[in-house]
C-alpha cells in the first residue's frame, strides 16, 4: 500500500526518530509529516476521509502490539478497552520488518528501495528461514545505530524478538540460543569486536521475480488540512533446532 508525498523532503527529519507514535506513524506511512495543520490527519473524528486501507493498517499495528511481533506499548482507553493512538508507541525498525514481512509498502518506513531477495519469502519452495533471518537480521542492525551496542549485540536482539517468525523457537518455548548465536556469527559485519561502524547501505530496488508477490501499494492521495483539530482524548479510536553448521 503507498501514498507518494509531493516533497519527501519533508519527512528526511523523523528518520532519526526510533520510536513513534501510533498516530504519528500511521501518518507518516501515508507520506504526510506529522506537524502542523496535518498533525492529527486522518485519524480525528471523520473517518469517512481516511485513505483507502488505513483501518485495516491501523488493526494490523493494533494486534501486532497486542501479540508482541511489533515491538512498542499498547496504551488502552479505560472505559472502552480501545487503543490510544497518541499515546501508544511502535518501535520504528519493528514496524519496517512488520510491514515487509507483509509484503506492504508504504511512503515512509518501508518504501521499496530495500532489498529485495526470492531467499526472504516465505512462499519460495526453497526459502531458508535461518538463511533469511540472517540477512534480515544484517539489514535491521545496519539500520539500528543503538548506542553503545556492537553489531553482533544488534543483530542478536532483532533475532531474539523475531525469533517465532524464523524457527528459532524450540518446542519447550524458549529460545533456540544456539542457532540466534550462529546466525549472528554469519550476520556480523564485525567479528574482530571492538566499536561499531555502520556502513551506509543503498541498494537499487530490483525488478520481482515472476514468483514473488507484488507489493500492495497505498493508492495516492492528498493529505487533508483540518482546522482546530482535536486529539483523540474522549473518542472511541478504531480499534530448532540447531543449525547445522
Amino acid at each position: 500500500m503507498r501514498i507518494n508525498q509531493d516533497n519527501p523532503n519533508d519527512l528526511l527529519i523523523w528518520k532519526i526518530n526510533k520510536v513513534f507514535t501510533v498516530r504519528q506513524a500511521i501518518t507518516l506511512m501515508y507520506g504526510v509529516a506529522p506537524e502542523g495543520a496535518n498533525e492529527y490527519a486522518w485519524t480525528g473524528h471523520n473517518r469517512l476521509s481516511w485513505p483507502k486501507g488505513m483501518t485495516a493498517i491501523l488493526r494490523l499495528i493494533e494486534s501486532s502490539l497486542y501479540d508482541k511481533t511489533l515491538e512498542g506499548r499498547a496504551i488502552i482507553y479505560d472505559n472502552t478497552g480501545e487503543l490510544d493512538y497518541e499515546a501508544s508507541t511502535v518501535n520504528g525498525a519493528s514496524l519496517t520488518a512488520l510491514l515487509k514481512e507483509k509484503n506492504i509498502q508504504d511512503a515512509f518506513f518501508n518504501d521499496g528501495n530495500s532489498l529485495s531477495l526470492p531467499l526472504l519469502d516465505s512462499s519460495h519452495q526453497c526459502y531458508a528461514p535461518k538463511l533469511a533471518a540472517a540477512v534480515e537480521a544484517w539489514q535491521q542492525a545496519v539500520n539500528d545505530a543503538s548506542q553503545g551496542k556492537t553489531p553482533k549485540q544488534r543483530i542478536e536482539k532483532w533475532l531474539r524478538v523475531n525469533a517465532a517468525r524464523y524457527g528459532l523457537v524450540k518446542e519447550d518455548g524458549k529460545l533456540n540460543e544456539q542457532a540466534i548465536e550462529d546466525i549472528s556469527k554469519v550476520a556480523n559485519w564485525q567479528p574482530q569486536g571492538g566499536a561499531a561502524k555502520t556502513p551506509a547501505v543503498s541498494n537499487p530496488e530490483p525488478e520481482l521475480s515472476s514468483h514473488e508477490p507484488k507489493p500492495i501499494r497505498l493508492e495516492k492521495m492528498n493529505p487533508p488540512t483540518p482546522k482546530n483539530s482535536k486529539g483523540l482524548q474522549g473518542e472511541n479510536p478504531p480499534i530448532e533446532d540447531d543449525i547445522p553448521f
